[in-house]
């Protein structure tokens, strides 16, 4: 019997001794002691325990079924509470950490021991339990929606309801036939009968999958487009038996295909032919994707775009400083920003309202960048219009009221601000 290694969870000290004593005399190993639900968690990640006995009130801001909460759901180590303590309120929140046992103080070395025993017994089984669940939900998920097997000759052994229904064959009809009889399938656009797959593992030995676009003719000739897998079932000595069928629809699968190759191209179709820039970077701050409406605002075809920097690409200087650290930005803190910038090209300048929204990859990295760039160059003049026109008068152009206060205000808070600094207000009358 391979040692058993226990963490004893005591806030007094003289009674911990004890119960380690009364451990070692069992002959079990006792890996430490620990007075706080802190230490208790720490000591079960260091250590390759077995049990935990754990006392409920420790020292420490964490009691011990708060620590036994932890060690249970994070480590698996089962916990049992060795405490005085036998109120209601207790025994109710120690039973949510599920306890493998509760055994209150002053206890006898048979009880515990006992208790001990019959815990260990219980994690081994639940554990052999947990595996074989594993093991069988593998299984399950492997296996597919359809199930047919044959025997070595190539007849129909067995058919799991699924394959019934779709094949439209009655397994007790369907037992003992020819399996090309039943799974009898070709190509969906050449109508050429395909190759019984299991015919080809029963003289191969070899996993065979489909080709695509197969499909399966079912008894009243109805066809549903499948996807499949074909291995040999073999007995301990490697001889071919049989051979298992693992097919199923996927009438829906391609619907949705189709459906999302049409989105796809309305979705180009869109971007093709919208008024924003519409670009994509990778990594390296690269172009990987622009649309057409690029070449119109640069010069530059969109072709000319792709593999380059905006640097390479010889854009402004301050465009391409902006640009680069507002998607150097989205790289690294994978949230998505918005920023406005000018555009100087062939001496006119346009200034854009920029979007850009982290694409991310399945480990949750950052692998593509898309940038939406609207021209608000219209708004802009519209806001300096505005401006200018709260400060002058309308008529005559000269400067208003307003503009005077505004430079009055101005002046009085820089001289505020600076002890050196005057100012003198001239008024004439025009």
């Amino acid at each position: 019997m391979s040692a058993v290694n226990i963490l004893v969870v005591e806030d007094e000290i003289i009674v911990a001794m004890d119960i380690q004593n009364r451990l070692r005399k069992f002959g079990y190993t006792v890996m430490g002691l620990a007075d706080s639900g802190e230490e208790a968690i720490k000591k079960a990640a260091d250590n390759s325990l077995d049990l935990v006995l754990m006392d409920i009130h420790l020292k420490g801001k964490m009691d011990g079924v708060e620590a036994a909460q932890i060690i249970h759901n994070i480590f698996k180590i089962p916990v049992i509470y060795l405490t005085a303590n036998a109120d209601e309120s207790t025994l109710n929140r120690a039973k949510e950490t599920e306890p493998f046992g509760y055994i209150l103080k002053p206890f006898k070395e048979k009880e515990l021991k006992f208790t001990i025993e019959i815990t260990l017994s219980k994690h081994r089984t639940e554990k052999k339990l947990k595996q074989n669940e594993q093991w069988l939900t593998t299984v399950l998920k492997s296996i597919g929606d359809a199930v047919i097997t044959s025997d070595a000759s190539g007849s129909i052994t067995f058919m799991n309801p699924m394959a019934e229904e779709l094949t439209g064959w009655n397994y007790s009809d369907a037992f003992g036939k020819e399996a090309t009889e039943i799974f009898n399938i070709a190509h969906e656009e050449t109508r050429i009968i395909i190759e019984s797959p299991i015919k080809q593992v029963l003289e191969s030995g070899v996993n065979v999958g489909l080709p695509e676009k197969t499909i399966l003719i079912t008894k009243n000739g109805t066809e549903i487009p499948i996807d499949d897998s074909v291995a040999a079932i073999k007995d301990d000595n490697g001889k071919i038996t049989g051979a298992v069928c693992v097919f199923q629809d996927i009438t829906e699968r391609q619907q949705i295909l189709k459906a999302l190759a049409r989105r796809q191209q309305e979705f180009k179709a869109l971007v093709e032919n919208a008024p924003d820039i519409i670009s994509r970077f990778n990594t390296q701050l690269r172009y990987v994707y622009v649309n057409p409406v690029i070449e119109k605002v640069t010069g530059i075809s969109a072709e000319t775009f792709i593999g380059k920097t905006n640097a390479e690409l010889n854009l402004p200087e301050e465009f391409c400083r902006i640009y680069d650290r507002k998607l150097g930005q989205v790289f690294e803190t994978k949230q998505e920003t918005e920023f406005e910038c000018s555009l100087a090209i062939a001496s006119q300048t346009k200034h854009y309202h920029t979007r850009l929204v982290p694409e991310l990859a399945s480990d949750g990295s950052v692998f593509f960048v898309l940038s939406i760039s609207r021209n608000i160059t219209a708004l802009k003049v519209a806001e300096a219009q505005l401006i200018y026109d709260a400060f002058h008068d309308i008529l005559t152009g000269l400067p208003n009221r307003a503009l005077f206060m505004e430079r009055l205000e101005r002046a009085l808070m820089l001289s505020k601000r600076r002890t050196n600094y005057t100012f003198a207000v001239l008024f004439l009358d025009l």
